[in-house]
């Protein structure tokens, strides 16, 4: 899993300097590249934060060989 994380960072970042040069040569500045990291940072925060995490099951137990299993409540 941590090769695939790494590679497709590796991949997004070949393309976020490419896509950088060519606003570069175009703009004949960075800034406008620099803006929409700016915004694509602020709405990977937004993303982020609105991940929510769910409360385990207290009905639901793993039993001692990894299967999940039922068990009455108490």
């Amino acid at each position: 899993m941590f090769g695939w994380v790494f590679a497709s960072h590796q991949v997004g970042a070949a393309f976020a300097a490419y896509g950088a040069g060519v606003i570069r040569d175009r703009t004949g500045s960075y800034d406008p590249a620099f803006y929409a990291a700016a915004g694509l940072c602020v709405v990977a925060a937004v993303l982020s934060i609105s991940i929510r995490r769910v409360a385990p099951r207290p009905d639901l137990v793993r039993s001692p060989d990894g299967e999940a299993a039922l068990t009455p409540l108490s």
